[in-house]
């Protein structure tokens, strides 16, 4: 009996390629239906965690040097400053951070990446928030100067409070979704190539930890997706508000409170931002 090559590989798939694809497809099984897991604490980030108080009840903490409010409660705030600065220590590279939604956030990774754990973009639609946010904060300031720190502020038009965009009503769809997507690509900073997940930049611009906590919401988790280095994770504030729409593209890995860490789904390529108008429709709340 001959033993040909068309034999030869299917002995090649039976015992190594098939094994290796169940294996991967029973450990996206399992990442999605065990228990969300504890964050791993790393000691760059316990001098910034020991400057959260908490303020009236549980829903706010402020840091005791510079009285920055965070709207988040203490336990939520730990959380993401635990994956923000990441599980190593001291870590092999500077992380690559990214939020959508300027304010104590940008702080507190303004703090880390002082001690040489992170390069952080900040991207924001009031101006004029911005301003007053970099004038007043010590850190800020400095990790603009060292270059660890890059803000970019999408004019979205005049915003009322929170950086919405004022007057929406009266845009047309086509305006709202132009806006919308320069908002989540920061005006093209973060813009994709075609159909890659890779930025023009290449991979060593892609990030680890992405923090949706801005406008459009939806818009801007969809687009992380191609922003994501391998591992990456993505956190969302007020989450239950778009739990399920945000299904279709990640999976919990975490949850405290409002705040939840996701994973994507690896398996489904996510839609272009631009071929999601619905996304960009609303003010920027509800996405």
């Amino acid at each position: 009996m001959r033993f040909g090559f068309a034999d030869a590989w299917m002995c090649l798939w039976s015992i190594v390629v098939m094994p290796l694809i169940v294996h991967k497809a029973c450990l996206q099984w399992m990442n999605e239906r065990a228990p969300f897991r504890p964050a791993r604490q790393n000691p760059s980030s316990c001098s910034i965690l020991s400057q959260l108080d908490l303020h009236h009840d549980d829903t706010q903490c402020r840091y005791r040097r510079s009285g920055r409010m965070v709207l988040m409660t203490r336990s939520e705030a730990l959380m993401w400053a635990r994956f923000v600065a990441g599980g190593k220590s001291p870590p092999a590279r500077r992380r690559r951070y990214l939020e959508w939604g300027m304010g104590g956030t940008t702080e507190a990774a303004a703090m880390l990446a002082s001690h040489g754990s992170l390069h952080i973009t900040s991207v924001d639609s009031s101006s004029q928030f911005a301003t007053v946010l970099q004038s007043t904060s010590v850190p800020i300031q400095q990790a603009v100067q060292a270059g660890w720190l890059s803000l970019h502020v999408v004019d979205v038009g005049k915003t009322a409070k929170w950086g919405y965009p004022a007057n929406w009503s009266n845009r047309s769809t086509q305006d709202r979704h132009v806006i919308g997507t320069a908002y989540a690509t920061a005006g093209g900073v973060l813009h994709v190539s075609g159909q890659s997940k890779q930025r023009h930049a290449g991979k060593d611009e892609l990030y680890d930890v992405v923090f949706v906590d801005g406008r459009w919401r939806l818009a801007c988790a969809l687009h992380a997706r191609r922003l994501l280095r391998p591992n990456g994770t993505v956190i969302v504030h007020d989450y239950t508000r778009y739990r399920k729409q945000l299904a279709e593209w990640y999976y919990p890995w975490q949850l405290e409170g409002r705040l939840a860490v996701l994973k994507p789904r690896n398996w489904k390529a996510p839609h272009r931002i631009e071929e999601r108008p619905d996304l960009t429709a609303g003010d920027g709340a509800a996405g």
